[in-house]
């Protein structure tokens, strides 16, 4: 009788485990909508890039712009909305790294699929990003206006007023409140540009291991112990005058020759030559744009002796150090704007340096701002191409949360 008791227990215990799991539901996986593409905005010619000095074979005036939408927005592939769609969302300006264009860094990068993922589990608000790029033929020249191109203007002002007035504007929202700018590397160093002269557009700002403090800090001079002393090494050379150095334009992306190329991309917005300058100790001309001449160039901070040259190099820091800038002539320029800056501690370009010293400078301000540090792991590190994913996902938050 026990032994029929106990089955009897066994079986009722058996019954009563198998209807809890049928009452047990399994988390559900949120509905993800997508688009099924990015979106591409091309125009023939946008303002800000036509005609520069070095001609628009240099500034590519017809460049191709990169949208993603959320995927929640009824849109046909011409970039229609039903007129009964009445809801508008904010918009993030992504500008890319150096030598980056737009449609390859969005694809590279599935932008558009981290943003869909984070809307459907409800980390962020659906937005708008829109992705554009400041290449050239020398790997861009840091967003700034130029001899190259407009690049800030096209950025704040071309482009902007496209998305604001033109194709996108039902779904749209065109109050400041609602808009951001952000980038990697170069781009991170032309949004806070864009950001500082234009903060009557832009909300928030933030910026992926970019090029912040290029002079001496506390944690080291950047300039110094990365850029000249690393393109020196990477056998940069100056031709004895009088004959002309040659700005060389082969692969920005070159391996064999990072600081280099960064060197002459900064040096073309920050210091592009005046004519009028009698002195060509840092000189170096950029042959066939336009094609036939009369050919431009720019002035590195340094001659052939390493010797910096006080005028070239004090334009460099006084015109376009971000953090000369927000001490000086720009002060107070980024008081209403919301701050995010962050850098791998292995970083390619010794960028961690740029960006700590920013920070020490950030803290000394009364700027609302948040600066954060990544390290890797193993056999990844933290260096200026590694951990993308994340690195879009914390500026997708930091954005979302300030809009």
């Amino acid at each position: 009788m026990r032994k029929l008791s106990l089955i009897l227990m066994l079986g009722l215990s058996l019954i009563i485990a198998l209807s809890g799991c049928k009452k047990r539901k399994n988390p559900v996986e949120p509905t993800i909508l997508k688009q099924p593409t990015y979106f591409q905005i091309s125009q023939n010619l946008w303002p800000a890039l036509d005609n520069p000095p070095l001609s628009n074979q240099f500034s590519i005036p017809s460049r191709t712009v990169v949208v993603s939408i959320p995927g929640e927005v009824p849109i046909d592939n011409q970039g229609h909305v039903p007129l009964t769609w009445k809801k508008k969302y904010p918009v993030l300006y992504f500008l890319t790294d150096f030598g980056q264009d737009a449609l390859t860094f969005a694809q590279t990068y599935r932008v558009n699929d981290i943003a869909d993922e984070l809307t459907a589990k409800g980390e962020i608000q659906p937005m708008i990003v829109v992705i554009a790029d400041g290449n050239n033929p020398m790997g861009g020249g840091f967003y700034v206006n130029s001899i190259g191109g407009r690049y800030e203007d096209y950025i704040a002002l071309d482009l902007r007023l496209k998305m604001d007035t033109s194709i996108f504007t039902r779904i749209v929202n065109d109050s400041t409140k609602k808009r951001g700018i952000s980038g990697v590397g170069m781009g991170g160093y032309g949004a806070f540009r864009v950001a500082m002269d234009y903060p009557q557009f832009y909300s928030s700002v933030s910026a992926i291991s970019a090029p912040l403090s290029i002079d001496a800090g506390p944690n080291g001079d950047w300039f110094t112990d990365y850029l000249r002393a690393t393109a020196v090494q990477e056998s940069l050379t100056f031709s004895p005058y009088p004959d002309s150095n040659i700005v060389p334009i082969t692969d920005p992306l070159d391996k064999t020759t990072p600081a280099t190329n960064w060197l002459f991309a900064m040096a073309l917005g920050f210091s592009p030559h005046d004519p009028g300058d009698t002195d060509s100790s840092s000189y170096f001309k950029i042959e066939n744009y336009p094609q036939g001449g009369p050919f431009r160039g720019v002035d590195l901070p340094f001659d052939s002796a390493g010797s910096l040259r006080a005028s070239i190099w004090t334009n460099w820091v006084d015109s376009n150090d971000v953090k000369t800038l927000l001490a000086g002539p720009k002060a107070g320029s980024l008081a209403n704007t919301k701050i995010y800056f962050e850098v791998g501690l292995q970083d390619s370009y010794m960028l961690q340096i740029a960006n700590k010293n920013f920070n020490n400078f950030m803290a000394t301000q009364s700027y609302t701002y948040i600066y954060h540090e990544y390290t890797g792991y193993g056999s990844f590190p933290a260096d200026h191409f590694n951990f993308a994913f994340d690195r879009i996902v914390a500026i997708l938050k930091f954005h979302s949360s300030n809009f």
